[in-house]
């Protein structure tokens, strides 16, 4: 799945890059419009045959509660989610800072970023055919730690980059990063929820997942206003590593 997933991935930015090639850019919303009703009628298409499960009839503040209390006894996912919560910071505000780093300081084109972004896709396709065997050599904490430590480096790359080349590889490394990064985490958090409580612990840890990500992206935006992008860069870098400092140090690091 994460395979399909960043391979549609690399398909977005090149098509994109086709698009704003046009004469009018205005014609990507038809051509957008075009392919959702194509996936519109593909998906009519689509039976799924199985048993229908009967509701239980429970209140929904009882289920949200007994989801909660699931989610707090368990300790690992909860410490998992802790840090989830203060990496993703770090990887929205990079996804954003980095496309008004190309156009306001590299000065690419729209159409050349477009390509130029389809390194991170290529990063993540890379990743995902690796992926299964990087856990069953080093195991699911360690891959985890792998990613913070190509993250710090693939953002610090970003701090010192002077031109597209070194920004593709670094966008590369990112993508790449993503894929151990995302994969892991929802792997763990599958492998540690009951089947009945997926659903609920799914939306919870989801939710925290995001909860420090519009503080971030705000206060970033005031951070390259009065300095610029690379403060930016180097300081999620810095935050990776020390995120990873104290990651090894936990139970967390020998999950297999």
């Amino acid at each position: 799945m994460s395979f399909a997933e960043t391979f549609v991935g690399i398909m977005g930015p090149a098509l994109s890059g086709l698009i704003l090639m046009l004469s009018d850019v205005s014609d990507g919303l038809l051509i957008t419009s075009a392919c959702y009703l194509i996936c519109m009628g593909l998906f009519t298409k689509l039976n799924l045959a199985g048993e229908k499960e009967t509701p239980r009839q429970t209140k929904l503040a009882a289920e949200f509660l007994e989801g909660w209390h699931a989610f707090f006894a368990n300790k690992p996912l909860m410490l998992m989610t802790v840090f989830v919560v203060f990496l993703n910071c770090t990887y929205t505000v990079i996804n954003t800072s980095a496309i008004y780093f190309a156009k306001d300081h590299l000065r690419l084109s729209s159409s050349l970023l477009a390509v130029v972004l389809s390194a991170s896709g290529a990063g993540g396709l890379a990743g995902s055919l690796i992926l299964r065997r990087l856990r069953q050599a080093w195991g699911l904490g360690k891959v985890f730690g792998a990613s913070i430590v190509l993250n710090a480096y693939a953002y610090a790359l970003l701090f010192l980059t002077k031109g597209p080349l070194l920004f593709a590889v670094a966008l590369f490394l990112c993508g790449f990063a993503a894929t151990l990064y995302s994969v892991m985490v929802y792997a763990f958090r599958q492998e540690q929820t009951p089947a009945a409580l997926m659903g609920r612990i799914t939306g919870i840890t989801g939710t925290c997942f995001r909860i420090g990500m519009p503080l971030a992206v705000y206060a970033s935006g005031w951070v390259i206003a009065w300095w610029g992008t690379g403060v930016i860069f180097m300081a999620c870098a810095l935050w990776n590593l020390v995120t990873l400092a104290v990651y090894v140090r936990t139970r967390l690091w020998n999950v297999p």
